[in-house]
């Protein structure tokens, strides 16, 4: 069971590596080694598993790049997003559940 979940784990960081050789990239004339990965139209997708002193918390959400520019040879890219988060107390006999749900503006450097 355990080379299972091993095998398995690999083969979804394998993806994501794979993934990233193909990326779009938009490198800056200034900053050499600064670049961009998202394109205007791409989709990101976010999700997380947390660990916190009462208990466990799952966290995810979805963003749209809506365009790319440059500062002074820095490349960004902005966006909308919308990320939920449902945290689970069950650590020292508690128990609640802690939710958000946010839309969000985004900045990418």
């Amino acid at each position: 069971m355990k080379q299972r979940v091993a095998g398995i784990v690999a083969t979804i960081v394998l993806l994501f590596v794979a993934t990233g050789a193909f990326a779009f990239e938009q490198k800056s004339k200034t900053y050499p080694w600064m670049a961009s990965f998202n394109q205007t139209g791409q989709v990101n997708i976010y999700a997380a598993v947390g660990l916190y002193y009462y208990g466990y918390d799952l966290g995810g959400g979805a963003e749209l790049i809506l365009g790319n520019f440059d500062v002074s040879g820095i490349p960004l890219e902005w966006g909308l997003a919308v990320k939920g988060v449902d945290g689970f107390a069950s650590y020292f006999g508690t128990s609640w559940i802690d939710w958000g749900l946010g839309p969000l503006v985004t900045l990418h450097w």
